[in-house]
């Protein structure tokens, strides 16, 4: 495999996820993320919106590892439709 090759990490993801996976616990952690006990969570590191049904948002891979928070929140990983 040549170098260019590689796929690169993309700056950014987003994800959608439909609220009934969900309970409260969760969704308030996905929402307060600068509050998610992870040291780089920072300020503006994500963008969430949700409305009745999904909750969405992409943030900057550099600035905070979203699937360890899914993760530690138990989301399951099925439930999660990850883009670019």
């Amino acid at each position: 495999m040549k170098r260019s090759e590689i796929p690169k990490k993309p700056e950014t993801v987003s994800f959608v996820i439909q609220k009934k996976y969900l309970n409260e616990e969760q969704l308030e952690a996905i929402r307060d993320n600068k509050n998610s006990g992870f040291e780089h969570a920072i300020e503006h590191s994500w963008e969430i919106t949700e409305n009745g049904h999904y909750i969405t948002g992409w943030t900057y891979l550099d600035h905070f590892d979203i699937d360890l928070l899914f993760e530690k929140i138990n989301v399951e990983w099925k439930h999660i439709v990850w883009g670019q």
